[in-house]
């Protein structure tokens, strides 16, 4: 997978289009990519929460640790079952 995420397979992820080894390779990206997750997070964010939606909003004060299950893949699991 290249450095980021393209438009189109954000979008296949969400509406899970993707054959599984497109949509498990586009999950172990988000993991660990602050950036493509935030786009992600745009796309099904209704835009009724607070906090903006901005390029490298987390380069600045988040540790780039990554939990075992992320609170992503939880926040997705509420959307697509």
């Amino acid at each position: 997978m290249s450095d980021h995420l393209t438009d189109l397979q954000i979008a296949r992820y969400v509406e899970r289009r993707g054959n599984a080894d497109e949509i498990l390779a586009v999950a172990q990206h988000l993991d660990v990519c602050w950036e493509c997750r935030d786009r992600t997070f745009a796309l099904v964010d209704d835009g009724s929460s607070d906090r903006a939606h901005q390029h490298g909003a987390h380069e600045r004060g988040r540790q780039q640790e990554v939990p075992a299950e992320s609170w992503f893949r939880r926040f997705l699991r509420r959307f697509t079952g």
